[in-house]
């Protein structure tokens, strides 16, 4: 079903990667970010074990956690639609394939 469109398959593959790579990264940067941001104002370089305690104590507390997990869910969705995407140039392959003539898919699955 691939022949002859094989690299252009590849390329639209290692575009939609490079595209959802870039994505994530700025997901995960932005949780980081966040994340420091709510910490930050606990961080005390001269506090030694207590700053420790300071730190957990925010983590513990739902200001820190709540806007942490919303931005996790933003990235997992992030991801579903990559795990989505990655269906779609074999999905136009065989459905251009169906279209002009070629294999009917229930041959192709039996």
């Amino acid at each position: 079903m691939t022949k002859g469109i094989g690299w252009g398959l590849m390329g639209s593959y290692f575009m939609l990667f490079l595209g959802f790579t870039i994505l994530s990264l700025i997901a995960y940067g932005v949780l980081g970010v966040l994340g420091f941001i709510l910490i930050a104002p606990t961080i005390d370089s001269g506090a030694g074990a207590e700053m420790a305690d300071a730190v957990l104590t925010t983590i513990a507390r739902p200001s820190f956690w709540a806007p942490m997990a919303f931005a996790a869910f933003l990235v997992m969705m992030v991801q579903s639609i990559f795990a989505h995407a990655l269906g779609g140039p074999a999905a136009w392959v065989v459905r251009q394939d169906s279209l002009a003539g070629g294999t009917v898919l229930s041959e192709t699955f039996g």
